[in-house]
């Protein structure tokens, strides 16, 4: 008898233990209308704002928008979750926020980047007023395209091997279009362009692609092109290049001499054409 009763107790124990403990992974909320309703609210509509805990897992929960810390209602106390809410009135400003929630007078934070006992300094959720999400992205289907990677479909723009130099690497000319990457890959050119991307339209249209989204496509030196150098312009080594120069950069010279790669990033043909060729994808 005093076996089943010892068990009992630890039963309850652990059960009451369970209650006391503070469970981070049941905190949730996000920008979705499932928690701020509108989710892209003018700058007219009162917003409401809520966020999921633990059930019976707060003594306390806080919205913390810009300088401001608002008691939020517990609206829902379910078998599993609590949720909490608050309703923001009408602004014309934009808003930072998170949450803090109190629990056994030990408090913790949640952001985007989920829940911490450290006030946090960045992950805020954001608010904005007056922002409506295009009609066309809402449920798109969307490819992302890393150009170079992609397909060659001019071969008459590729890199050449010693071009010029990029972070102290001479850049290369890949001939096997199905080598694996290696270190220093930024560097390696495979050739693909605007040209490969208009080839295998049908190619996409026929995955059911509804956006395309392109890595960066300006004048840049690095394969992946998120160093731009030139935000007025597509890159002639993706665009076209009709006006061209033989000389590429001997071992140990500097880009100064790279006549090549000043040519073709900087001849206003090029430019112009591979602009133009932009317009026409």
């Amino acid at each position: 008898m005093d076996y089943y009763l010892d068990l009992v107790q630890s039963v309850k124990k652990k059960y009451r233990l369970c209650r006391e403990a503070f469970l981070p992974q049941a905190v949730f909320s996000d920008e979705s209308e499932n928690f701020r309703k509108p989710a892209e609210p003018s700058a007219e509509d009162f917003v409401e704002i809520s966020v999921l805990t633990g059930r019976n897992n707060a003594s306390a929960v806080y919205l913390c928008v810009d300088d401001k810390r608002l008691l939020m209602e517990r609206v829902e106390n379910g078998r599993v979750f609590d949720r909490y809410r608050v309703v923001l009135p009408p602004a014309e400003e934009a808003a930072n926020y998170f949450f803090q929630i109190i629990h056994n007078e030990t408090t913790y934070y949640y952001t985007r980047n989920g829940v911490s006992q450290e006030f946090p300094v960045d992950g805020y959720f954001r608010l904005l007023r007056n922002f409506q999400t295009p009609a066309w992205a809402r449920g798109a289907v969307m490819y992302q395209i890393f150009v170079d990677r992609f397909c060659n479909g001019d071969p008459s723009n590729d890199v050449k091997t010693g071009e010029y130099n990029y972070l102290e690497n001479q850049v290369q000319a890949v001939e096997d279009w199905y080598a694996q990457p290696e270190d220093g890959d930024f560097c390696h050119f495979y050739g693909g362009d605007l040209q490969g991307i208009l080839q295998k339209m049908d190619y996409l249209q026929n995955l059911g692609v509804e956006v395309l989204y392109l890595n960066p496509i300006f004048v840049s030196p690095s394969s992946h092109k998120y160093d731009i150098q030139d935000y007025d312009h597509v890159d002639p080594h993706f665009g076209v290049i009709v006006e061209d120069y033989d000389k590429v950069v001997e071992p140990g010279e500097k880009n100064s001499q790279a006549k090549a790669y000043i040519t073709r990033t900087t001849s206003e043909r090029n430019l112009v054409e591979s602009d133009a060729l932009f317009i026409r994808l």
